[in-house]
């Protein structure tokens, strides 16, 4: 067995009997304490552990693998590289909205409804990297404002807009999905978007800062 962090191997000799990637992992965090870095790639026998397999290979002996191997990286990198996929996604959902509109208009439920499904997880996906990401790097959220608006007020009507949609949604209530996404999604969509634009350059000036501080 081997374990290796950015490419050096760690002596792994201290692990006793039985014990988990998890552990592995926890011997090779400790190398990076005080660095800033965090552990953003887990490869086992070369393979990459996906997000949807994390949990079972964490707790799956490491004596399973002759070669868990991790990679190290800056989490401000992660949180934009995230932050900018979801950017992309929600800026298709533009298009993709008016095309609902259109298909509610005409009668096409089916085809509205796939739409608007896509439109929901990418605005849930968006909600989910600021979430996640600014809890990441440590971004205070109860002092952040974005666009003339607190971040979390921002985050509390982007949830009551999902909960809206989704419950109509599920009560096949197409006409009041035509009227909130005829009147309502338009304005909503352009404050996501300041909100979502000026989180990311928040979080740019925040890495901007961090290797400033560390040079």
């Amino acid at each position: 067995m081997s374990l290796l962090l950015d490419g050096c191997l760690i002596n792994d000799t201290a692990l006793p009997d039985g014990s988990t990637v998890s552990h592995a992992i926890d011997l090779a965090k400790a190398r990076l304490s005080g660095s800033g870095r965090l552990i953003l790639g887990i490869y086992c026998n070369g393979a990459e552990v996906e997000p949807s397999r994390l949990r079972g290979i964490l707790s799956a002996p490491y004596a399973n693998y002759s070669k868990v191997e991790l990679i190290s990286g800056s989490p401000y990198s992660a949180v934009i590289e995230a932050l900018n996929q979801a950017r992309a996604v929600f800026a298709e959902s533009f298009s993709t909205i008016k095309q609902v509109s259109a298909w509610l208009s005409s009668g096409d439920v089916p085809g509205a409804m796939g739409g608007l499904s896509q439109c929901v997880e990418a605005w849930s996906n968006m909600h989910e990297a600021v979430v996640r990401g600014g809890a990441l790097v440590g971004v205070e959220f109860d002092r952040l404002v974005l666009g003339g608006r607190h971040v979390l007020d921002w985050l509390g009507d982007l949830n009551q807009r999902l909960r809206d949609i989704r419950d109509a949604i599920q009560s096949r209530d197409h006409v009041t999905l035509a009227d909130v996404i005829r009147y309502e999604l338009d304005e909503a969509l352009q404050g996501w978007e300041i909100m979502l634009d000026g989180f990311i350059r928040h979080i740019e000036k925040l890495a901007a800062d961090s290797e400033s501080a560390a040079g």
